[in-house]
């Protein structure tokens, strides 16, 4: 029931996005964006419950590229994250947050809510939110897929929708 509700969820952003997609002009840029990176440094904390559903924490480094549809690469940034599993029967199996720094004076924050993919992959959903730089005040929301590798580390892919809502709008993120 719970990745019926997380599927449906997902199905409700998506297609808002794509609702905002048609309504935009040819000549205006697209606020959509592409999310691809490198997870690395990934640290577990904690293993309390049973062998079936351990509630862990991890921290993670990622090193991620956001890029137009065209390819066009709108900021590369470092990241720190962590993550939670939760209680069963709550919406997500995680919640995992992050900072997000562009090395330019752009700094944002994200929370999302995960759903336990099994084999060592999980889908986020949540939203980005501006705190300093260019992307003060400006928002996103966004899916993102992790997949971690044995050796720590791992891969990151996603899309997203900016929301712009700061001052710079014009500026996408935080380039």
């Amino acid at each position: 029931m719970r990745r019926i509700t997380i599927t449906l969820i997902a199905g409700t952003a998506l297609a808002s996005a794509g609702v905002a997609l048609a309504d935009d002009h040819v000549e205006a840029p697209s606020n959509t964006y592409i999310i691809s990176g490198t997870m690395s440094d990934t640290n577990l904390v904690g293993g309390l419950g049973g062998e079936d559903e351990p509630y862990l924490s991890a921290s993670w480094s990622e090193t991620l590229t956001i890029t137009g549809p065209d390819g066009t690469v709108r900021a590369e940034l470092t990241s720190t994250c962590v993550g939670m599993g939760q209680p069963s029967g709550d919406l997500f199996d995680r919640h995992v947050s992050c900072t997000h720094d562009n090395g330019k004076g752009s700094t944002g924050g994200v929370i999302m809510g995960c759903s336990n993919d099994g084999g060592g992959e999980m889908t986020c959903m949540g939203r980005f939110v501006g705190k300093t730089g260019t992307v003060e005040g400006d928002g996103a929301m966004q899916v993102v897929h992790y997949q971690w590798t044995s050796d720590d580390g791992g891969k990151v892919n996603g899309s997203g929708y900016w929301l712009g809502g700061g001052d710079d709008e014009e500026e996408g993120e935080g380039e």
